[in-house]
């Protein structure tokens, strides 16, 4: 999902800030790019997760159109009046 992605590359940006902030004036901040960093990875990760999963449902359900259970039956088919066109 893209919005997790890009929510994934803001927390990578802020840590990096956050570690540069910690490197000159704080200490403290070095935590915190740590938790943005962890958080990032943890995004991304999520994002990859999904994406497999959304690949195996569409492999499972992409390859047969008409459901397993569907019978054919004489009332559900149409009668066309027209011609064929070529």
């Amino acid at each position: 999902m893209q919005s997790i992605r890009v929510f994934a590359y803001i927390c990578f940006g802020f840590s990096a800030i956050g570690l540069l902030i910690g490197l000159v004036e704080e200490a403290v901040m070095l935590i915190q790019a740590l938790v943005l960093f962890v958080t990032g990875v943890l995004l991304t990760a999520l994002d990859k997760i999904i994406t497999t999963l959304v690949e195996i449902r569409d492999a499972l359900t992409g390859k047969s159109v008409v459901e397993p259970n569907d019978t054919a039956s004489v009332k559900k088919t149409k009668v066309s009046d027209q011609k064929p066109s070529r």
